[in-house]
């Protein structure tokens, strides 16, 4: 009987060591797509995954040991891989329209977005009236124009406005910087593109947009955006986040990486 007894004892211990050996690992991993919009958020020269607000968000990530995996990809892409579950974070905007699916995380970096033009900065338009009459370029896709021009399709069908929607950033710099239309609608990041593309061009930006990009997470990664956020803060609190949610000079100039426009870019 005493054998028996120290047999179920041993076997106890080996099950209860296989059920150990089973747990979960801890979920420690976040696949986070992006979309291409130098410099934030771009693929290098070197074809790795960089940007200001790229470099940031690794930055956090490595802050709070997690395994971050970036994929670059269109943006309306990005935007249903998030929505079907096919990634675990979305750098974006907070606009509110992940709220269904997913959390924002507290890391955040405020984008502007406004008018650009040649005009003196007092005849830059700031309200809807003032734009009448004038001819506006703005990039197809982008939602912000409308948060100034609700009614900018129309406004053009009307002729009270005349428009021009193309394709992508580079193709709006380079019209703007001949002078097919009288403002040109972007992000203060449109800097970058006509530092290269028009370096002599004098112009002015009035910012009229502003909203925060955050990291957009599934919920059900909710543990490693806490360790995302708890990050965060302690980088924030060892300053070495500057005021706008990106990573001091410091950091920043050793680890950002270069993306350099083609010259046949349209």
């Amino acid at each position: 009987m005493k054998f028996l007894s120290v047999i179920l004892l041993l076997a106890f211990c080996v099950m209860n060591t296989n059920v150990k050996a089973q747990d979960p690992a801890p979920d420690n991993s976040l696949v986070i797509a992006s979309f291409s919009f130098p410099p934030l958020l771009h693929l290098a020269d070197n074809g790795t995954f960089s940007g200001t607000m790229g470099e940031t968000v690794r930055f956090i990530c490595e802050e709070a040991k997690l395994d971050c995996t970036f994929k670059l990809v269109p943006l309306k892409r990005a935007y249903n891989d998030l929505r079907h579950g096919r990634v675990d974070g979305l750098i974006t905007l907070d606009l509110g329209q992940f709220k269904e699916c997913c959390f924002s995380s507290k890391w955040f970096s405020e984008w502007s977005a406004g008018l650009f033009s040649t005009h003196e900065p007092a005849k830059i338009p700031s309200t809807r009236e003032e734009i009448l009459g004038g001819s506006l370029i703005v990039v197809n896709g982008m939602r912000s124009p409308y948060s100034f021009l609700p009614d900018m399709d129309q406004l053009a069908k009307e002729k009270s406005i005349r428009l021009y929607k193309v394709k992508n950033i580079s193709t709006a710099v380079k019209m703007f910087a001949v002078d097919r239309a009288d403002f040109l609608w972007g992000g203060e990041d449109f800097k970058w593109y006509l530092q290269r593309i028009a370096p002599n061009k004098q112009y002015h930006y009035k910012p009229l947009f502003k909203k925060n990009v955050v990291l957009w997470t599934q919920k059900v990664k909710s543990l490693p955006l806490m360790r995302f956020n708890k990050a965060y803060t302690a980088l924030k609190n060892k300053q070495a986040l500057s005021q706008n949610g990106l990573m001091i000079p410091y950091f920043m100039d050793k680890r950002y990486k270069e993306y350099s426009m083609p010259e046949t870019m349209d």
